[in-house]
C-alpha cells in the first residue's frame, strides 16, 4: 500500500481517532497522522512476524524504547498469540521476594513482565535463562516447571552495550 496516495476517506476507514488526530485541524494534517499510524501498524505487524520466527530460537524477548512508545501494547499483541499468558507487573517483583511467579500456572505458555526498570532487567533475564523455574504461590505447594517464553518490557531505552552471549539468547526490540 502506498501511504502517500491515501485519501482522507481511506484513512478514516483504517484507523480510530486518537488525541493527535483530534488535534489535527486540516485534512492534510489528518491524512499525515493517519498514514503515520498505518506505518506504525505495519511496523508492529512485521515485529510480530519476526517474533514468531525468533521465538523458535530464543525464549526471551526484551522490548525497550522511550516513554509513550506503546511497548506494553506491542508486548500484549505478541502475548495474545499464545494460549495461556501470565502477566506480571514489574512493580510487584522484589529481588528478595520469594514468590516471583505468582501469576504463573503449570500450563503457562508465556510470561509477560511489564514495566521493568533498566537496572533490574539483567537479573530478571538471568533468572529466565534457566531451563526451569520454581513457582512459589502463596498458600500452595511450590512446583518446578519448564521456563516458558518470556516477554519483558523496559521502562527506558537501553543505554549500554549488551553482552554478545546475552544477545545470542535474547531478542531485543527497540520500539
Amino acid at each position: 500500500m502506498i501511504y502517500d496516495t491515501l485519501t482522507l476517506a481511506e484513512c478514516k476507514r483504517h484507523m480510530k481517532r486518537t488525541s493527535k488526530q483530534i488535534e489535527a485541524t486540516t485534512d492534510k494534517e489528518l491524512i499525515k497522522v493517519y498514514t503515520d499510524s498505518l506505518r506504525k501498524l505495519d511496523y508492529r505487524k512485521s515485529i510480530l512476524i519476526q517474533t514468531d520466527i525468533i521465538f523458535t530460537d530464543k525464549n526471551i524477548v526484551v522490548i525497550y524504547g522511550g516513554s509513550q512508545t506503546e511497548k506494553t501494547a506491542l508486548a500484549k499483541e505478541i502475548a495474545s498469540t499464545f494460549k495461556n499468558v501470565a502477566v506480571i507487573d514489574a512493580k510487584s517483583i522484589h529481588r528478595d521476594y520469594k514468590m516471583y511467579w505468582q501469576e504463573v500456572n503449570k500450563n503457562t505458555d508465556v510470561i509477560l513482565i511489564d514495566g521493568v526498570i533498566n537496572e533490574h532487567y539483567k537479573s530478571l533475564v538471568n533468572m529466565c535463562f534457566s531451563s526451569t523455574i520454581m513457582v512459589n504461590k502463596q498458600s500452595q505447594k511450590p512446583f518446578e516447571m519448564p521456563t516458558p517464553k518470556v516477554i519483558i518490557t523496559l521502562t527506558d531505552p537501553i543505554n549500554e552495550i549488551i553482552c554478545p552471549s546475552v544477545r545470542r539468547r535474547v531478542m531485543f526490540l527497540n520500539f
